[in-house]
């Protein structure tokens, strides 16, 4: 069962982590997102997806709360990623957003917008 553990990580534990995945993209790294949220209204915010105690992937997003109202929106841009050793089993993919789309709408009420690596 996956399950999507959200962790504050430093720095180099996060580019650690995602420099070992295939398909890793300037909008998954550190610096892209510290960016985003220095020069606009973006928070950043960072998990790991596990199985049985095990790391299987990792997703940065960028989140936009609405001012006034509940929700906003949640952007993964070429997110999230996973272990080569996983295979490119898009049912694995597929459980991945699931568990996104129940944190972040299910739970929290914001849109959820993700764009595949």
């Amino acid at each position: 069962m996956i399950s999507l553990e959200p962790i504050a990580f430093s720095q180099e534990d996060w580019t650690g982590l995602v420099s070992g995945y295939e398909g890793l993209s300037l909008m998954q790294t550190w610096e892209y997102a510290e960016a985003k949220s220095d020069l606009e209204s973006w928070k950043v915010w960072r998990a790991t997806f596990q199985d049985g105690g095990r790391t299987i992937g990792a997703v940065q997003a960028l989140v936009r709360p609405f001012p006034l109202i509940s929700g906003g929106l949640v952007w993964i841009n070429r997110g999230p990623l996973w272990n080569n050793g996983e295979g490119n089993d898009p049912s694995l993919l597929a459980a991945m957003i699931q568990e996104l789309k129940q944190y972040w709408v299910v739970q929290r009420g914001m849109y959820l917008r993700i764009a595949p690596p």
